[in-house]
């Protein structure tokens, strides 16, 4: 079973990020362990923090792509409003085939 959850300690130990998946979402925030508190409750990435993520190869981005699959990462990263488009399209052209199912 894959882990939803991922903690990143940073600064030796002082500082931790945290990144969770809640449905079809990413959500992170900081944690600063000296003072045991939370500087900001969970926060929404948007599809351009996932894809500085991705182009960075960040530990955070090796463990989606582990957890989703890069498929599911890349359409994570590009935003909804992309596969949209893409679906009238598939819808109004029969010949379209996806290329996951050849």
């Amino acid at each position: 079973m894959k882990s939803t959850c991922l903690r990143i300690e940073l600064n030796e130990g002082r500082q931790a990020e945290e990144y969770r998946i809640v449905g079809a979402n990413v959500e992170g925030r900081r944690i600063h362990l000296e003072h045991q508190s939370v500087e900001n409750a969970w926060w929404p990435l948007t599809s351009a923090e996932l894809s500085n993520h991705v182009q960075r190869n960040t530990v955070g981005a090796r463990w989606l792509e582990q957890c989703w699959g890069w498929r599911r990462l890349l359409r994570a990263c590009v935003g909804p409003e992309v596969w949209s488009g893409t679906r009238e399209y598939e819808s109004s052209n029969s010949d379209y085939r996806d290329s996951s199912s050849i």
